[in-house]
């Protein structure tokens, strides 16, 4: 009898893990010839989706952001959101993508989506984490002056940064280091109490302040003189010229002859 290698080799399909399990045989007489069964076994291979985090900026426009795909599967997934999405959000299979309203408000959202495998059935649940970032509200302190003894001025600032439509509104205030009785000299304008609150459509969560501080400058303050210049007639005798107060120094402030005579005066702040 002639005794013959058989060799089976399974037909690999993706999503799917093929292994051999044995043959099945049908036995004959010598004369007669032998069918042989090869037998596998067709497994699903098990569904991946893994977590993923996404991330934007708060806005008053509709966005979107991609799904990471299931992968060891047969290729074609459907997926669903099963909780945790911002109100009105939806997932579209075909494009892998999650759309969430405008003005969806700034925060982290653990969106839990299920994906299946069209082909096998097989499932798998991963979670994406959406952040929506706030957006930046830019202060910016204004640079102030004033004189040396004298009250502060008030301090101000600019914004921008606000969604079209929106209006940021403020509470608290700027401050700075310097007094009334300060040395001269440069001090910052810091934010201080300065925060966001809401205005209508405009909500202080949805935003952040990015602040820009200022300075004041503080000016010496100007001191008054007071003096007299005398009109002497000759007499042959030494004449001084002029008087003043303690802060006031005269040079060369006398003379004894007839004509004109100069005479430097010094005053100290």
């Amino acid at each position: 009898k002639t005794i013959k290698t058989i060799t089976a080799t399974a037909i690999e399909e993706t999503g799917y893990t093929t292994t051999f399990t044995g043959w099945t045989s049908t036995k004959g007489t010598i004369n007669e010839e032998t069918e042989v069964t090869a037998n596998f076994e067709r497994t699903a291979n098990p569904l991946v989706f893994e977590n993923q985090t996404k991330t934007v900026s708060y806005s008053t426009e509709a966005q979107t952001v991609e799904v990471t795909g299931a992968t060891n599967g047969t290729g074609t997934y459907t997926y669903a959101i099963t909780s945790g999405a911002p109100t009105g959000a939806t997932i579209n299979s075909t494009n892998r993508t999650i759309s969430f309203p405008a003005t969806t408000a700034a925060g982290t959202y653990n969106v839990v989506v299920t994906a299946t495998d069209n082909g096998s059935g097989k499932t798998d649940t991963g979670t994406m984490k959406i952040v929506i970032n706030t957006k930046a509200i830019t202060v910016t302190a204004e640079n102030k002056s004033k004189t040396y003894g004298t009250d502060n001025p008030s301090l101000t600032y600019t914004k921008s940064g606000e969604i079209s439509g929106q209006t940021a509104k403020f509470t608290g205030s700027l401050t700075t280091s310097a007094t009334k009785t300060s040395n001269a000299g440069t001090y910052d304008i810091t934010q201080n109490t300065l925060a966001l609150t809401d205005n209508g459509t405009f909500k202080a969560t949805n935003y952040k302040i990015s602040y820009t501080k200022g300075t004041l400058t503080i000016t010496r303050a100007k001191t008054a003189t007071t003096g007299s210049c005398a009109n002497p007639t000759y007499t042959g005798n030494t004449v001084t010229l002029a008087s003043g107060g303690s802060n006031v120094d005269y040079a060369d402030n006398s003379v004894t002859d007839v004509g004109t005579t100069s005479y430097t005066v010094k005053v100290t702040p």
